[in-house]
């Protein structure tokens, strides 16, 4: 069974952009490559530059994209409250905000530092 995560990536003008990961989205596997590998503003938005994602395994990366052809599916939203708001949450859901990951499971309303 599938642990589904989103990954969102605050831009600089204040806009969110997020993607859908399939597996292993709990802390100790997404949260924990998105810390070791992914722990600037250039890798995450480097990560999430493809769309939706089936896994991430360390550094290696499986896109729906690139390993499959399908479209590049990145959801975009014009705030950080309008992003809270969309609904889009899985069962983990990781913000790279300010220099930092944040999780919040279940819902998008309360991020805290991992």
């Amino acid at each position: 069974m599938s642990t589904n995560s989103t990954i969102s990536v605050i831009q600089k003008n204040g806009s969110v952009k997020s993607v859908y990961c399939h597996w292993d989205g709990y802390t100790e596997g997404v949260g924990k490559d998105l810390i070791n590998h992914f722990n600037t503003e250039r890798l995450a938005n480097k990560l999430i530059s493809e769309g939706s994602i089936s896994s991430i395994d360390k550094s290696y990366v499986d896109t729906y994209h690139s390993k499959r052809g399908e479209d590049i599916e990145i959801m975009q939203y014009s705030s950080l409250e309008r992003f809270k708001q969309s609904g889009e949450s899985q069962q983990f859901n990781y913000l790279f905000k300010d220099g930092e990951w944040l999780v919040a499971p279940e819902s998008l309303r309360e991020f805290e530092t991992y």
